[in-house]
């Protein structure tokens, strides 16, 4: 089989679906393992700085607080499976350099449409990462594109262009 040659624009694409893969790992995972006690904390915290009309109860509070919680445990499996699928297309994008990309993509746009359904503060959470993510996605499909455009014969604007006789 022969190995696709080595190409500057798809080592970045490939970089670029790494660190994206890998950050949504390593961000997800952190979460999923300090979310029990920073949501306590700012519950409890946001709760008590509440005027006393407005406070919630001990059972509001709790309720409360395993909601977000559940919430925030299912975004980052979503994310983190997300993630494993990403760093593992960019191994794979070779094959099928924008096609790969589009896809991985994809799965990130999923994980933001799951947070959207989980709520609009699961959503709005980091919304600035979210962005500079989307954006690398789309640096990554143009440096794929671009590598497999690169060896495509350019033609001129009207000229039709008949495919080389069979020998």
């Amino acid at each position: 089989m022969n190995r696709p040659e080595p190409s500057v624009n798809l080592n970045l694409s490939r970089n670029i679906l790494l660190a994206v893969g890998l950050f949504n790992i390593c961000f997800y995972a952190f979460v999923l393992k300090t979310v029990d006690e920073s949501i306590t904390k700012m519950l409890v915290a946001q709760n008590n700085a509440m005027e006393p009309e407005k406070k919630m109860t001990e059972e509001e509070l709790e309720s409360k607080r395993q909601l977000v919680i559940a919430n925030a445990k299912n975004n980052s499996k979503v994310s983190i499976g997300a993630g494993i699928g990403i760093v593992i297309l960019a191994f794979f994008i070779p094959l099928a350099p924008s096609g790969l990309a589009v896809i991985a993509l994809g799965l990130f746009l999923i994980t933001l449409g799951y947070q959207a359904y989980l709520g609009f503060e699961v959503f709005t959470e980091g919304i600035l990462i979210k962005v500079v993510c989307v954006f690398a996605f789309f640096q990554s499909v143009r440096f794929s594109l671009e590598y497999e455009l690169r060896n495509v014969p350019k033609i001129k604007k009207h000229q039709i262009q008949f495919p080389e006789p069979d020998a």
